[in-house]
């Protein structure tokens, strides 16, 4: 993923879950046939933190191995038809003491919206 910085703004993602009670949401349009990873666009990232290093701390949990195992997750759930491309639903892709990533496609039959949260406090 590359670092997308949009301090105030949350353009891409799924937005549902970005509700003001953590210091920095990522989130991204990502491609998803239904079956491997989702291919995370450059130019299809928002980033809506309190501050720059907030943001950074984020993506470097993300980086650090988070999306890797959301993709291991999304690709679990995919094998059992919890999430599908023309499905609507939530799921949680990844749930740890400082991050979730939450998706859905909205019955895009391409995309995966997700939006990832820092749980960490200040």
């Amino acid at each position: 993923m590359g670092q997308v910085y949009t301090h105030g703004q949350f353009t891409w993602g799924y937005a549902p879950v970005v509700t003001g009670q953590h210091r920095a949401y990522w989130g991204a349009r990502t491609i998803w046939n239904g079956r491997g990873d989702m291919d995370i666009v450059h130019d299809r990232q928002s980033i809506l933190a309190t501050d720059k290093a907030t943001a950074d701390r984020l993506v470097t949990l993300l980086n650090g191995g988070v999306l890797k195992a959301a993709n291991k997750r999304l690709d679990a759930l995919a094998n059992r038809w919890e999430v599908t491309p023309s499905g609507s639903n939530e799921v949680v892709l990844y749930d740890d003491a400082s991050v979730r990533i939450i998706g859905n496609t909205n019955g895009s039959h391409g995309y995966l919206y997700v939006t990832a949260q820092l749980l960490e406090e200040a």
